[in-house]
């Protein structure tokens, strides 16, 4: 469940909003840095690549939340887009497991930097997760 929530942060973070303008970054390989933290207590960072195409550089924020979320019900308020910069509150509702947070971003073409807080409902049981991530572009995909 943690790493489907990180995936899903560090991926709203990429575009966001239900009104918010899309956002672009370099196509590419990138890797992906994401780190929680529940309670206090770090675990190991989850540290992923991926292959972004110049068909997927720009996405809407309805894309990116169907496509992370799976068919998940997110609901995305509060958000505030200036250039390089965004931030906005989520909930959501899959599977028996809720969640609510805020995140904040920057980013430019080739690096995008994130911090949330989520507080998480699994099956009656309560969890408060910090998350922080880096995504970069590390050069032309293979």
């Amino acid at each position: 469940m943690l790493a489907r929530l990180s995936v899903a942060a560090a991926a709203l973070t990429i575009t966001a909003a239900a009104h918010a303008e899309p956002i672009t970054v370099e196509p590419g390989l990138w890797e992906n840095v994401i780190t929680l933290s529940m309670g206090g207590v770090e675990m190991p960072p989850q540290t992923s690549t991926e292959c972004i195409t110049a068909d997927e550089a720009t996405q809407t924020p309805e894309q990116i939340v169907q496509e992370v979320t799976d068919g998940g019900q997110c609901t995305i308020e509060n958000m505030n887009q200036t250039p390089g910069q965004l931030s906005f509150d989520l909930a959501c509702t899959e599977e028996g497991t809720s969640f609510t947070g805020s995140m904040e971003m920057t980013h430019t073409a080739t690096v995008v930097t994130m911090a949330g807080q989520m507080s998480m409902d699994v099956q009656g049981q309560a969890f408060t997760v910090d998350m922080n991530g880096v995504m970069s572009r590390t050069g032309a995909c293979s």
